[in-house]
């Protein structure tokens, strides 16, 4: 299966073309606490293909890794705990 992958990451990179199936999530709630009955005891969460995750945490630790091995930004408030969203946020928002 890694092989396979691979090569389907290093297409979707060498071409910046994603395939269609990973552009597409299905939205649910998941239950946070509380009386299930307020709508506001829910939280949205989309569920997306696992390739696209497995692709994303790969860039995302590898260009934080970059970034923090060379100095060019303080990653100090990231850590590993972090889901990749907030982490690219962080780095996203140290570039303004």
């Amino acid at each position: 299966m890694a092989p396979i992958l691979t090569i389907i990451f290093q297409r979707s990179l060498d071409t910046g073309i994603v395939p269609k199936d990973w552009q597409h999530a299905i939205i649910t709630t998941a239950f946070k606490k509380g009386p299930k009955s307020k709508p506001s005891n829910y939280r949205p969460i989309s569920l997306t293909n696992i390739a696209s995750k497995l692709m994303e945490h790969i860039i995302v630790s590898n260009t934080m890794d970059y970034f923090d091995t060379h100095n060019k930004i303080a990653l100090s408030n990231t850590d590993s705990g972090q889901n990749t969203a907030v982490r690219l946020n962080s780095l996203a928002s140290h570039r303004k």
